[in-house]
Protein backbone atom coordinates (compact mmCIF):
# COMPACT_ATOMS: atom_id res chain seq x y z
CA UNK A 1 0.00 0.00 0.00
CA UNK A 2 2.97 2.46 -0.61
CA UNK A 3 1.52 6.33 -1.08
CA UNK A 4 -2.26 5.16 1.07
CA UNK A 5 -2.44 5.87 4.51
CA UNK A 6 -5.26 5.18 6.73
CA UNK A 7 -6.03 7.05 9.77
CA UNK A 8 -8.15 6.42 12.89
CA UNK A 9 -6.91 8.72 14.86
CA UNK A 10 -10.36 11.53 14.39
CA UNK A 11 -12.91 10.77 11.28
CA UNK A 12 -11.71 7.62 9.80
CA UNK A 13 -9.98 8.31 6.33
CA UNK A 14 -7.88 7.17 3.70
CA UNK A 15 -5.38 9.34 1.90
CA UNK A 16 -3.98 7.73 -1.64
CA UNK A 17 -1.00 10.12 -3.02
CA UNK A 18 -1.96 12.65 -0.70
CA UNK A 19 -5.77 12.89 -1.40
CA UNK A 20 -8.58 11.76 0.82
CA UNK A 21 -10.64 8.89 -1.17
CA UNK A 22 -13.76 8.71 0.58
CA UNK A 23 -13.94 5.78 2.78
CA UNK A 24 -17.62 5.07 2.17
CA UNK A 25 -21.11 4.83 4.70
CA UNK A 26 -20.60 4.12 8.45
CA UNK A 27 -20.87 0.53 8.30
CA UNK A 28 -18.17 0.22 5.74
CA UNK A 29 -15.74 2.71 7.57
CA UNK A 30 -15.97 0.60 10.71
CA UNK A 31 -14.97 -2.75 8.70
CA UNK A 32 -12.00 -0.75 7.59
CA UNK A 33 -11.35 0.58 11.14
CA UNK A 34 -11.76 -3.37 12.14
CA UNK A 35 -8.94 -4.11 9.82
CA UNK A 36 -6.65 -1.51 10.24
CA UNK A 37 -6.24 -1.50 14.04
CA UNK A 38 -4.46 -5.17 13.34
CA UNK A 39 -2.82 -3.97 10.33
CA UNK A 40 -0.59 -6.98 8.37
CA UNK A 41 -2.22 -9.53 10.46
CA UNK A 42 -5.17 -11.51 10.10
CA UNK A 43 -8.23 -10.58 11.30
CA UNK A 44 -10.96 -14.09 12.00
CA UNK A 45 -14.17 -13.57 10.36
CA UNK A 46 -16.19 -14.60 13.65
CA UNK A 47 -13.74 -11.61 15.28
CA UNK A 48 -14.86 -8.75 12.22
CA UNK A 49 -18.01 -9.72 12.40
CA UNK A 50 -18.51 -8.95 16.45
CA UNK A 51 -16.36 -5.37 16.13
CA UNK A 52 -18.79 -4.19 13.30
CA UNK A 53 -22.21 -5.65 14.47
CA UNK A 54 -21.86 -7.07 17.94
CA UNK A 55 -23.81 -9.35 19.26
CA UNK A 56 -26.68 -9.54 17.04
CA UNK A 57 -25.77 -9.49 13.27
CA UNK A 58 -28.29 -9.73 10.85
CA UNK A 59 -28.76 -13.17 9.24
CA UNK A 60 -27.08 -11.64 5.80
CA UNK A 61 -24.12 -10.67 7.71
CA UNK A 62 -21.83 -12.51 5.45
CA UNK A 63 -22.96 -11.14 2.44
CA UNK A 64 -22.65 -7.65 3.82
CA UNK A 65 -19.08 -8.31 4.98
CA UNK A 66 -18.50 -9.40 0.94
CA UNK A 67 -20.06 -6.38 -0.32
CA UNK A 68 -17.94 -4.04 2.30
CA UNK A 69 -14.66 -6.14 0.83
CA UNK A 70 -15.17 -5.64 -2.46
CA UNK A 71 -16.03 -1.79 -2.37
CA UNK A 72 -12.68 -1.57 -0.33
CA UNK A 73 -10.63 -3.58 -2.44
CA UNK A 74 -11.63 -1.42 -4.96
CA UNK A 75 -10.73 1.37 -3.16
CA UNK A 76 -7.06 0.19 -2.46
CA UNK A 77 -6.12 -2.05 -5.76
CA UNK A 78 -3.91 0.79 -6.94
CA UNK A 79 -1.70 0.56 -3.72
CA UNK A 80 -2.03 -3.16 -2.47
CA UNK A 81 -3.97 -5.54 -0.92
CA UNK A 82 -6.87 -6.36 0.89
CA UNK A 83 -6.16 -9.78 1.36
CA UNK A 84 -8.79 -12.63 2.02
CA UNK A 85 -7.05 -15.64 3.61
CA UNK A 86 -8.48 -19.38 5.10
CA UNK A 87 -10.93 -17.81 8.32
CA UNK A 88 -10.28 -14.15 7.41
CA UNK A 89 -9.55 -11.03 6.10
CA UNK A 90 -5.69 -9.09 5.99
CA UNK A 91 -5.10 -5.56 5.35
CA UNK A 92 -1.94 -5.83 3.49
CA UNK A 93 -0.04 -2.66 5.21
CA UNK A 94 3.03 -2.09 6.82
CA UNK A 95 2.08 -0.55 10.76
CA UNK A 96 3.69 2.80 9.45
CA UNK A 97 0.45 3.20 6.64
CA UNK A 98 -1.77 3.81 9.95
CA UNK A 99 -1.74 6.55 11.99
CA UNK A 100 -2.89 4.19 15.00
CA UNK A 101 0.60 2.57 14.82
CA UNK A 102 2.71 5.50 14.26
CA UNK A 103 1.59 7.40 17.24
CA UNK A 104 1.81 4.23 19.40
CA UNK A 105 5.77 3.60 17.99
CA UNK A 106 6.52 7.27 18.52
CA UNK A 107 5.10 6.80 21.89
CA UNK A 108 7.33 3.75 22.83
CA UNK A 109 10.23 5.82 21.25
CA UNK A 110 9.93 8.91 23.24
CA UNK A 111 9.59 6.58 26.71
CA UNK A 112 12.48 4.22 26.33
CA UNK A 113 15.15 6.77 27.50
CA UNK A 114 16.22 7.78 30.49
CA UNK A 115 13.80 10.67 30.24
CA UNK A 116 10.81 11.22 28.20
CA UNK A 117 11.37 13.03 24.59
CA UNK A 118 9.21 15.96 24.02
CA UNK A 119 9.79 16.01 20.15
CA UNK A 120 8.73 12.49 19.81
CA UNK A 121 5.71 12.92 21.88
CA UNK A 122 4.85 16.15 19.99
CA UNK A 123 4.89 14.25 17.07
CA UNK A 124 2.79 11.34 18.45
CA UNK A 125 0.19 13.58 19.33
CA UNK A 126 0.26 15.94 16.55
CA UNK A 127 -1.10 12.61 14.98
CA UNK A 128 -4.41 13.11 16.50
CA UNK A 129 -7.27 15.31 15.04
CA UNK A 130 -9.85 14.48 16.99
CA UNK A 131 -11.47 11.92 19.07
CA UNK A 132 -10.28 8.16 17.56
CA UNK A 133 -12.86 6.64 15.15
CA UNK A 134 -14.99 10.16 15.48
CA UNK A 135 -18.51 9.51 13.56
CA UNK A 136 -18.50 5.86 14.71
CA UNK A 137 -20.71 3.59 16.38
CA UNK A 138 -21.07 0.07 18.75
CA UNK A 139 -19.76 -1.75 21.89
CA UNK A 140 -16.00 -2.07 20.02
CA UNK A 141 -15.87 1.20 19.35
CA UNK A 142 -16.71 2.51 22.32
CA UNK A 143 -14.44 0.71 24.04
CA UNK A 144 -11.53 1.14 21.60
CA UNK A 145 -11.98 4.98 21.55
CA UNK A 146 -11.50 4.67 25.28
CA UNK A 147 -8.69 2.63 24.93
CA UNK A 148 -7.10 4.98 22.74
CA UNK A 149 -7.85 8.17 24.71
CA UNK A 150 -6.28 6.89 27.80
CA UNK A 151 -2.78 6.14 25.49
CA UNK A 152 -3.33 9.74 24.25
CA UNK A 153 -3.60 10.95 27.79
CA UNK A 154 -0.41 9.23 29.11
CA UNK A 155 1.48 10.99 26.14
CA UNK A 156 0.24 14.29 26.76
CA UNK A 157 0.91 13.81 30.55
CA UNK A 158 4.86 12.30 29.93
CA UNK A 159 5.22 14.95 27.09
CA UNK A 160 4.19 17.80 29.35
CA UNK A 161 5.89 16.56 32.06
CA UNK A 162 9.49 16.59 29.68
CA UNK A 163 8.69 20.07 28.59
CA UNK A 164 8.38 21.17 31.92
CA UNK A 165 11.59 19.50 32.99
CA UNK A 166 13.50 21.45 30.50
CA UNK A 167 11.85 24.46 32.07
CA UNK A 168 9.34 25.44 29.12
CA UNK A 169 6.12 25.41 30.33
CA UNK A 170 4.57 28.22 27.91
CA UNK A 171 3.68 25.45 25.46
CA UNK A 172 2.22 23.25 27.78
CA UNK A 173 -0.96 25.57 29.19
CA UNK A 174 -2.95 26.08 26.27
CA UNK A 175 -2.62 21.67 24.96
CA UNK A 176 -4.00 20.87 29.02
CA UNK A 177 -6.14 23.56 29.43
CA UNK A 178 -8.39 21.49 26.79
CA UNK A 179 -7.22 18.33 27.98
CA UNK A 180 -8.77 19.05 31.68
CA UNK A 181 -11.99 20.51 30.05
CA UNK A 182 -12.58 17.16 28.13
CA UNK A 183 -10.82 15.00 31.35
CA UNK A 184 -11.91 16.92 34.63
CA UNK A 185 -11.46 13.99 37.08
CA UNK A 186 -8.18 13.06 35.87
CA UNK A 187 -6.07 14.54 38.45
CA UNK A 188 -2.79 14.45 36.86
CA UNK A 189 -3.71 16.24 33.67
CA UNK A 190 -4.62 18.84 36.49
CA UNK A 191 -1.47 18.72 38.21
CA UNK A 192 0.81 19.34 35.04
CA UNK A 193 -1.24 22.70 34.58
CA UNK A 194 -0.95 23.99 37.57
CA UNK A 195 2.68 22.72 37.87
CA UNK A 196 3.19 24.98 34.38
CA UNK A 197 0.51 27.76 35.20
CA UNK A 198 2.72 28.37 38.66
CA UNK A 199 5.98 28.10 36.72
CA UNK A 200 4.55 30.93 34.36
CA UNK A 201 4.23 33.04 36.99
CA UNK A 202 0.86 32.67 36.90
CA UNK A 203 0.13 31.70 40.66
CA UNK A 204 -3.80 32.63 40.51
CA UNK A 205 -4.62 30.83 37.49
CA UNK A 206 -3.12 27.72 38.95
CA UNK A 207 -5.29 28.37 42.18
CA UNK A 208 -8.03 28.84 40.43
CA UNK A 209 -7.48 25.67 37.93
CA UNK A 210 -7.10 23.77 41.74
CA UNK A 211 -10.76 25.08 42.53
CA UNK A 212 -12.41 24.19 39.59
CA UNK A 213 -10.99 20.71 39.71
CA UNK A 214 -12.29 20.05 43.11
CA UNK A 215 -15.33 21.57 42.19
CA UNK A 216 -16.10 18.75 39.60
CA UNK A 217 -14.69 16.17 42.18
CA UNK A 218 -17.06 16.90 44.55
CA UNK A 219 -20.06 17.35 42.58
CA UNK A 220 -19.24 14.00 40.25
CA UNK A 221 -17.67 11.97 42.71
CA UNK A 222 -18.64 13.20 46.31
CA UNK A 223 -14.93 13.25 46.52
CA UNK A 224 -11.84 15.69 47.75
CA UNK A 225 -8.56 15.91 45.61
CA UNK A 226 -6.12 13.20 46.25
CA UNK A 227 -2.96 14.21 48.55
CA UNK A 228 -0.50 14.50 45.52
CA UNK A 229 -2.76 17.63 44.08
CA UNK A 230 -3.51 18.51 47.52
CA UNK A 231 0.40 18.35 48.52
CA UNK A 232 0.99 20.82 45.11
CA UNK A 233 -1.71 23.33 46.16
CA UNK A 234 -0.47 23.99 49.63
CA UNK A 235 2.94 24.20 48.04
CA UNK A 236 1.44 27.13 45.57
CA UNK A 237 -0.32 28.53 48.04
CA UNK A 238 3.19 29.04 50.17
CA UNK A 239 5.14 29.80 47.28
CA UNK A 240 7.19 27.06 47.38
CA UNK A 241 9.35 26.61 44.50
CA UNK A 242 8.75 22.88 42.72
CA UNK A 243 10.88 20.19 41.66
CA UNK A 244 9.87 19.64 37.79
CA UNK A 245 12.25 17.26 37.11
CA UNK A 246 10.55 13.29 36.36
CA UNK A 247 10.90 12.17 40.18
CA UNK A 248 10.45 15.80 41.14
CA UNK A 249 7.32 17.69 42.95
CA UNK A 250 6.27 19.98 45.26
CA UNK A 251 8.94 20.48 48.31
CA UNK A 252 7.76 19.08 51.32
CA UNK A 253 5.25 20.87 53.44
CA UNK A 254 7.02 20.92 56.79
CA UNK A 255 10.76 20.75 58.03
CA UNK A 256 12.16 17.38 59.85
CA UNK A 257 13.12 18.13 63.42
CA UNK A 258 16.05 15.70 64.46
CA UNK A 259 17.20 15.04 68.19
CA UNK A 260 19.51 18.42 69.03
CA UNK A 261 18.63 20.28 65.58
CA UNK A 262 17.28 23.93 66.92
CA UNK A 263 13.52 23.95 65.94
CA UNK A 264 12.75 25.28 62.70
CA UNK A 265 10.63 28.98 62.26
CA UNK A 266 7.11 28.38 62.45
CA UNK A 267 4.94 29.50 59.79
CA UNK A 268 1.83 31.15 60.55
CA UNK A 269 -0.98 32.31 59.12
CA UNK A 270 -3.48 35.19 60.25
CA UNK A 271 -6.53 35.05 62.05
CA UNK A 272 -9.67 36.45 60.75
CA UNK A 273 -10.52 40.24 62.48
CA UNK A 274 -12.54 39.83 65.57
CA UNK A 275 -16.19 40.16 65.58
CA UNK A 276 -18.53 41.84 67.83
CA UNK A 277 -20.95 38.94 67.04
CA UNK A 278 -18.51 36.18 69.31
CA UNK A 279 -20.70 36.28 72.87
CA UNK A 280 -21.85 33.82 75.29
CA UNK A 281 -18.01 32.29 75.76
CA UNK A 282 -16.90 34.72 78.16
CA UNK A 283 -15.60 31.83 80.42
CA UNK A 284 -13.83 29.45 78.31
CA UNK A 285 -12.01 31.90 76.60
CA UNK A 286 -10.80 33.23 80.13
CA UNK A 287 -9.81 29.53 80.66
CA UNK A 288 -7.89 29.46 77.39
CA UNK A 289 -6.17 32.57 78.29
CA UNK A 290 -5.02 30.92 81.58
CA UNK A 291 -3.74 27.73 80.02
CA UNK A 292 -1.95 29.42 77.40
CA UNK A 293 -0.57 32.27 80.23
CA UNK A 294 2.48 30.19 81.81
CA UNK A 295 4.64 27.86 82.53
CA UNK A 296 6.19 25.67 79.28
CA UNK A 297 4.12 24.13 76.49
CA UNK A 298 4.38 20.76 74.71
CA UNK A 299 5.02 21.03 71.13
CA UNK A 300 1.79 21.98 70.07
CA UNK A 301 -1.28 22.44 72.03
CA UNK A 302 -4.92 23.03 70.27
CA UNK A 303 -7.80 24.48 72.68
CA UNK A 304 -10.97 23.73 71.16
CA UNK A 305 -14.35 25.09 72.35
CA UNK A 306 -17.33 22.73 71.53
CA UNK A 307 -20.71 22.80 71.84
CA UNK A 308 -23.79 24.64 70.36
CA UNK A 309 -23.71 28.33 69.65
CA UNK A 310 -25.64 30.29 72.34
CA UNK A 311 -26.20 27.14 74.65
CA UNK A 312 -24.50 27.39 77.55
CA UNK A 313 -22.33 24.48 79.38
CA UNK A 314 -20.29 24.60 76.00
CA UNK A 315 -16.69 22.57 77.41
CA UNK A 316 -12.96 23.09 76.38
CA UNK A 317 -11.56 20.55 74.99
CA UNK A 318 -7.28 20.26 74.72
CA UNK A 319 -5.14 18.40 72.97
CA UNK A 320 -1.78 17.91 73.33
CA UNK A 321 0.97 16.84 70.75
Amino acid sequence: MNGVEVRLLGPVEVLASGRVVEPGPVQQRTVLAALAVDAGRLVPLEVLIDRVWGDAPPPSVRSGIYSHMARLRRMLVPAGGLLRRPGGYLLDVPPEAVDLHRFRTLSQAAKAGPAPDAGKLGAALDLWRGPALAGLAGDWVAATRERLDQQRVEAVLAWAQALLAAGQPGPVIGTLRDFVDQHPLVEPLAARLIEALYASGRAAEALDCYARVRAHLAEELGAEPGPALRQLHQAVLRGDELDLSPAGGPAPAAAVVTPGDDPPDLVTSPLPPDTGAFTGRASQVRQIADAVGGGPLPVMVIHAIAGMPGVAGAGVTVLAF
